[in-house]
C-alpha cells in the first residue's frame, strides 16, 4: 500500500509538474504575441512616417519644378515680346527711310513671323475654350443621365 501511496504521489507531482510547464509556455506564447504585435505597430508607424517624409519631399520637389518652369516661360514670353518690339521698330524705322525691295521683304517676314505667334496664340486659346465647352456638355449630359 505503501508503494501504491508513492506511485499515486508521483503522478499527482508529475500532473502538477506538466500542468506548471504547459501554464509557463502558454505564458512564454503570451509574452511573444504581444511583444510581437508592439513589434509591428512600430514598424507600421516607422513606415508611415517614412511614407510621410517622402511625400513631403516629392511635393517639394514638384513645387521647386512648377516654379522654375513658370519661370521659364515667363522668360521666352518677354523674350518674344522684345522680339516684336524690335521687329515693329524696324519696320517702322525702315518704312521711315523708304523702303526697298529687301526692306521689304523683311518686313514680310516680320508681318509673317508675328502672324504666325498671333495665330498660334488664338489657336491655343480657341482648343482651350472647345475643352470648356466640351466639359460643360459632359457635365450637362452626366447630370440628365443621372435624373
Amino acid at each position: 500500500q505503501k508503494e501504491i501511496a508513492e506511485s499515486a504521489s508521483d503522478q499527482q507531482i508529475e500532473g502538477a509538474d506538466q500542468q506548471d510547464e504547459q501554464q509557463r509556455e502558454d505564458a512564454a506564447v503570451k509574452i511573444q504575441k504581444v511583444h510581437r504585435g508592439k513589434a509591428g505597430r512600430q514598424q507600421v508607424s516607422e513606415v508611415r512616417v517614412l511614407q510621410e517624409k517622402k511625400n513631403e519631399a516629392a511635393t517639394k520637389i514638384q513645387s521647386l519644378e512648377r516654379g522654375r518652369q513658370c519661370r521659364q516661360q515667363l522668360a521666352a514670353e518677354q523674350e518674344e515680346q522684345q522680339q516684336q518690339k524690335e521687329i515693329a521698330e524696324s519696320t517702322s524705322n525702315q518704312h521711315i527711310k523708304g523702303a526697298d525691295q529687301q526692306d521689304e521683304q523683311q518686313r514680310e517676314d516680320a508681318a509673317v513671323k508675328i502672324q504666325k505667334v498671333h495665330r498660334g496664340k488664338a489657336g491655343r486659346q480657341q482648343v482651350s475654350e472647345v475643352r470648356v465647352l466640351q466639359e460643360k456638355k459632359n457635365e450637362a449630359a452626366t447630370k440628365i443621365q443621372s435624373l
